[in-house]
């Protein structure tokens, strides 16, 4: 990833992406239950793996969160 790190920006990007762009099915990194969770559990590591579902140059990875009130 270090290649990216000229082109890096100094602060987030936030932007809507159309899902027709989405060129790989997703996958969750960390899922908290923030009711029962520990502070440590914010530190952690973890691997991934994405699976592109059509050939093309990716420009971004987009990330989000999502969070309930239930």
């Amino acid at each position: 990833m270090s290649c990216m790190t000229n082109g890096i920006f100094t602060d987030p990007m936030v932007d809507v992406v159309p899902s027709a762009n989405i060129m790989s099915d997703s996958c969750c990194i960390l899922d908290l239950d923030l009711v029962k969770m520990q502070p440590g559990d914010v530190e952690f590591a973890n691997c991934y793996s994405l699976k592109m579902q059509y050939t093309d140059k990716v420009h971004a990875l987009v990330s989000w969160f999502d969070t309930s009130f239930s």
